[in-house]
């Protein structure tokens, strides 16, 4: 069994709390993401969250970006020591934020 996780989402930063570590904080785009999958709580299709992340509305430039900042924020997460799976993609397009039952997520957005 995993440590508990404390999320606190802040838009542009994200915090994360373990017992007895120190806080690992996420800003930029990273944090954008992870803070729209705080809001929206649940399983949510890639275009939606990188829609609000980003104002650009062209399908092809929107993807490019997604599969950039996805990889980047996995690798900042992998950084912190965080588990692997907290960045949920489905396989059909949702992603979503993957917390476990003692797990909390704070929207301060």
């Amino acid at each position: 069994m995993s440590t508990p996780l404390r999320i606190v989402a802040h838009y542009d930063s994200v915090e994360f709390h373990r017992k007895a570590r120190p806080v690992f904080t996420i800003g930029g785009i990273g944090a954008r993401i992870l803070s729209e999958l705080v809001v929206l709580d649940g399983p949510v299709d890639w275009a939606v969250v990188a829609t609000e992340v980003w104002d650009s509305t062209e399908p092809s430039e929107l993807r490019h970006r997604w599969d950039v900042a996805l990889g980047r924020l996995r690798a900042k997460l992998r950084t912190g020591g965080l588990r692997g799976d907290i960045l949920r993609a489905d396989g059909s397009g949702c992603v979503q934020l993957a917390l476990n039952p003692q797990d909390i997520a704070e929207n301060r957005t």
